[in-house]
């Protein structure tokens, strides 16, 4: 997780006009309902209210400039490696962030027309928890799992993260586990209950998912959550799935689908350690439950998660 600081000697400043923990103040200040800030070259800052954008009137900001938004990035970033890289090597990155006394912020980084602009997703002061949200009371049984995995998809903006959040927060108040996380990027900061929990990050704490996963196996987790996680890591998880229960948040179940079907009889197996994880998912589709029906969830724009799982 990165922090306002000054940038690194020898490294372009932004702009002296340019106090970014004030700006980010500003445009928090337009409304308690702010969802995302935005820097792009060539627009004012501007802030997601209610799923319209609106420009926020900041001296010395009417149009950001390509200097604006690359010192921003800077500042942002600062000794995050892990990020640097990313952006450098793939265009684009995916870090938390945090101003003391302001605010905690999702960040997406990305370079376009040869220049950087940034979203910033405003997280909440508190995890969510589970009455906050239209949850079915179903839903509540989770906790009492001793060993699986449960599956909580749906696109970009669906509730993925609340929803697992949610979850967390209810087995860390009701249950004495030990929970580890892995993320991209860290969130919401759960705080130790009942429940003791540590929560690690990917590309700061941990390289990549797959060697996170197998680290939690020595870890003796209760509980193991990832999110956003667009694949399954090719691990070798017979082990933990006996030992615990893993939440996984994907964008669609459909994804997991279609890894399975990589595998078709009379091909044999591409990789026994896939092999394994595909059947582990082919057993949550066959008994999980859906609970979500659009009804339910902690989406924004009329979107919903779905949570499958299985015992």
């Amino acid at each position: 997780m990165s922090a306002i600081q000054e940038p690194p000697p020898g490294e372009a400043a932004p702009p002296p006009a340019l106090n970014l923990a004030k700006v980010l103040q500003q445009m928090l200040a337009v409304s308690d309902k702010v969802s995302d800030l935005i820097f792009s070259p060539g627009r004012p800052p501007q802030v997601e209210l209610v799923g319209k954008l609106q420009p926020v009137s900041i001296s010395g900001l009417e149009k950001l400039l390509p200097a604006h938004t690359a010192g921003i990035a800077k500042l942002i970033i600062g000794n995050h490696e892990g990020a640097a890289e990313s952006l450098e090597k793939f265009g684009s990155a995916d870090l938390s962030f945090s101003v003391p006394g302001l605010s905690r912020f999702r960040v997406n980084i990305f370079k376009q027309r040869g220049t950087h602009a940034i979203v910033m997703r405003v997280i909440p002061p508190r995890p969510p928890r589970f009455e906050d949200f239209n949850l079915p009371p179903q839903l509540r049984e989770i906790v009492e799992i001793k060993n699986g995995i449960v599956l909580v998809t749906g696109p970009t903006g669906s509730g993925k993260s609340s929803t697992l959040a949610a979850i967390i927060d209810l087995i860390n108040e009701v249950k004495f586990y030990h929970i580890v996380t892995i993320e991209d990027p860290i969130e919401f900061l759960h705080q130790h209950n009942n429940s003791t929990i540590h929560q690690r990050e990917l590309h700061s704490d941990t390289p990549n998912f797959a060697l996170a996963l197998r680290a939690a196996l020595r870890q003796a987790p209760s509980e193991n959550r990832r999110t956003h996680h667009r694949r399954f890591p090719q691990e070798r998880r017979e082990d933990h799935s006996h030992t615990s229960v893993t939440i996984v948040s994907l964008h669609r179940v459909a994804e997991v689908d279609a890894a399975r079907r990589r595998e078709r009889p009379g091909r044999g197996h591409r990789d026994s350690e896939s092999n394994v994880a595909h059947k582990g998912i082919h057993r949550t589709r066959r008994v999980g439950r859906q609970i979500s029906d659009g009804r339910h969830g902690a989406g924004r724009n009329g979107r919903h998660a779905n949570i499958r799982w299985s015992a």
